[in-house]
């Protein structure tokens, strides 16, 4: 839908963070969801990379106010973010 022209949103539940809560930490399971991160990171900057919004919905948090969060930022602000730019404090 992109090529097409379409914006495209996509939240995205953070399915590896919910899992780990539930996992007794050990090195292996600590090794395991270290490359779960880095591949699902991987995989959310290059949808954002090809111009979706993306939220990285954090499921301890609830849907609507992390949608809310995320969605009522003004669109400078996000691409912002999504570059790694953020105003230095």
């Amino acid at each position: 839908m992109r090529a097409l022209g379409f914006q495209l949103s996509i939240i995205s539940p953070d399915a590896v963070t919910f899992e780990a809560r539930g996992l007794k930490p050990s090195p292996a399971v600590n090794l395991a969801m270290r490359i779960l991160r880095l591949q699902r990171e991987t995989m959310l900057r290059e949808l954002r990379h090809r111009g979706v919004q993306v939220v990285n919905w954090d499921t301890a948090i609830p849907f609507e106010q992390a949608a809310y969060a995320a969605l009522n930022r003004p669109v400078v602000w996000m691409r912002a973010i999504q570059r790694g730019i953020k105003a230095q404090s």
